[in-house]
């Protein structure tokens, strides 16, 4: 996902870039800096004349594929971990599949990535720990 990000924003970029920014603080910090100024351009690269869009919603596809795999083949005790992950799967599908994000998929995909990437709740602020991570070590 940050790699389409990348792509979408700057075009080309170092090949280590990504895995750096895999790290919540350097992903925040590099779509952060100047207002955002990065982070805007990634979204408005996500248009309708290239395919990063649908190569985002992929992606993320692809982790709803593991988080279903999850669901279906280990069984989850903590009912708490269980519902994050298929509230998780239910987001992902939301997005890739509703008429309601239409309008303008980028900014709910975008909202979503940054809440995930950079561990961002629009409800309790910055977040310290990877809740997926967290949710994982549960299972």
């Amino acid at each position: 996902m940050i790699q389409v990000l990348l792509f979408s924003s700057v075009g080309t970029h170092e090949s280590k870039l990504p895995k750096k920014l895999c790290d919540h603080v350097e992903f925040k910090a590099y779509f952060d800096a100047n207002g955002k100024q990065r982070w805007y351009e990634a979204l408005n690269g996500l248009d309708d004349r290239n395919d990063f869009l649908q190569d985002l919603l992929f992606e993320m596809e692809l982790l709803a594929s593991e988080v279903n795999y999850v669901l279906n083949n280990v069984a989850i005790q903590d009912e708490r971990v269980h519902s994050s992950f298929k509230l998780l799967n239910q987001n992902i599908n939301r997005l890739k599949n509703s008429s309601a994000y239409t309008d303008d998929p980028v900014k709910y995909v975008g909202n979503f990535l940054w809440g995930i990437l950079a561990r961002w709740s629009f409800i309790d602020g910055q977040q310290q720990d990877d809740f997926l991570e967290l949710m994982i070590k549960k299972v």
